[in-house]
């Protein structure tokens, strides 16, 4: 079962299970919900996996497997996001293969309302930043 603790955190509540059901069988309830301790037998141990991979998470990954420092895997990050941004602000797609395409989409100007007045507002035209996975990345994911 998981759940989401702080910081995004995920709880995952192993070795819990019914009286009389196999062991393997993981116990799943809807998210938000806690177990009925009376019905489950203990002992759980709690297993925190972080649900959120940070920019320092990515970094000393990064670090770890070219066996460098973190200070040059920031670096070649800041790079490469620097290089994605400037090429979507010129209006080119970054297209990295076995992972996806970032590309710039044109999205219409419409109409909308001020929340707190009520009051009809003209939301002009702009251009937005999208993603479109790889189908290797979808296929990862699922």
């Amino acid at each position: 079962m998981e759940r989401r603790g702080p910081r995004h955190a995920r709880i995952i509540l192993c070795g819990l299970r019914r009286p009389g059901a196999p062991a393997e069988r993981r116990v799943v309830l809807p998210f938000g919900v806690w177990p009925n301790w009376r019905l489950l037998t203990l002992p759980a141990r709690l297993q925190y996996v972080e649900g959120t991979m940070t920019r320092a998470d990515l970094v000393a990954v990064m670090a770890k497997a070219a066996g460098g420092s973190k200070v040059s895997a920031e670096r070649v990050l800041n790079v490469f996001l620097d290089e994605v941004v400037d090429s979507l602000r010129k209006g080119r797609k970054v297209t990295i293969g076995g992972f996806g395409t970032f590309l710039v989409a044109r999205r219409a100007g419409r109409s909308g309302r001020n929340p707190r007045t009520g009051k009809r507002i003209e939301i002009p035209a702009c251009r937005v930043p999208r993603f479109k996975p790889s189908r290797s990345l979808k296929g990862a994911v699922r």
